[in-house]
């Protein structure tokens, strides 16, 4: 049995509280009312992401704290991407060039046994058919036009790489918070990022921890290097698809909890019929053409 009472809180999130237990390992303890299956799910993801190379801690086993289940995981020394942005700004243009390196290093993983992880693009229209009861069936369907435009694909992706599941670990950048991970089109897990950095409908100090006046600048230098091959106007045609893909996230996210304020849905009911809506001609027009580099 493991005791937490004295141990270190070293990080936080929606879904559970990270321990330091021993100078090698950490404990990840989530919430009441995470599920076993949930739990198991993340464990089995990080496993097999680990096991395909990804710069990711090593996961060891699955426990109980309480009645609340935990996994133990190899201990990360250093702060979260977030923190560093945080605490040194000066530094995002060397923070974006080596986010972009590990988007690329993830998405060069080709994955041949699709039985293996997820299909992510059948977990994001699961997503889209659990906010149908916010936005409306119309709005439902409007979501899966804009993923549907977007062409299947079979490599390694997070599915929720933000800076704050980014550690700095002995200064390499490794990734935590695996319970996204599936396989697909890079173009999504770009897609999924660009909403949180630059849609203006997310909280970034909030939901990433860092000034939210550092998100659009440091993701503006990530897509100049991961897209860097590109012409100018390609990468235009490019950040304009990123636009309208990005609007799957901006509104799925509502899909994690049953709970949310009225508030909360109302307010978002209200982005979604400026943004998709009220704008849809043209996105369904730009959306038919949806190509990705």
């Amino acid at each position: 049995m493991i005791n937490i009472d004295d141990k270190e809180i070293i990080g936080t999130g929606g879904m559970s509280v990270v321990y330091k237990l021993n100078d090698a390992l950490a404990v990840k303890v989530f919430r009441q009312g995470i599920t076993h299956i949930d739990v198991l799910h993340e464990y089995d993801m990080a496993h097999r992401a680990y096991a395909f190379g990804m710069p990711t801690p090593q996961p060891h086993e699955i426990v109980t704290i309480g009645s609340q289940y935990a996994i133990t995981y190899d201990l990360l020394q250093g702060d979260t991407l977030s923190q560093a942005i945080t605490e040194h700004p000066d530094n995002l243009p060397a923070y974006a060039q080596e986010m972009s390196k590990l988007y690329k290093k993830l998405h060069s993983v080709n994955i041949d046994n699709t039985k293996q992880i997820p299909n992510a693009h059948k977990s994001i229209e699961d997503a889209i058919r659990r906010v149908a009861p916010i936005f409306g069936s119309d709005g439902a369907d409007k979501l899966m036009t804009i993923l549907h435009s977007i062409p299947q694909g079979h490599k390694l992706i997070h599915c929720d790489l933000h800076p704050r599941n980014i550690m700095i670990h002995h200064g390499k950048m490794m990734i935590i918070d695996m319970g996204e991970v599936g396989y697909g089109n890079p173009f999504i897990e770009m897609a999924n990022v660009h909403a949180l950095m630059t849609s203006g409908l997310v909280d970034v100090q909030h939901f990433m921890g860092f000034p939210d006046k550092y998100a659009k600048p440091l993701w503006s230098m990530v897509l100049g290097h991961y897209y860097n091959g590109l012409s100018s106007s390609e990468f235009s045609e490019t950040v304009r698809n990123l636009d309208i893909a990005s609007l799957i996230r901006c509104f799925t996210w509502l899909a994690v909890s049953d709970g949310l304020p009225q508030e909360v849905i109302t307010r978002f009911q209200g982005h979604f019929k400026r943004c998709v809506t009220d704008r849809w001609e043209m996105i369904k027009e730009h959306s038919a053409l949806l190509q990705t580099p």
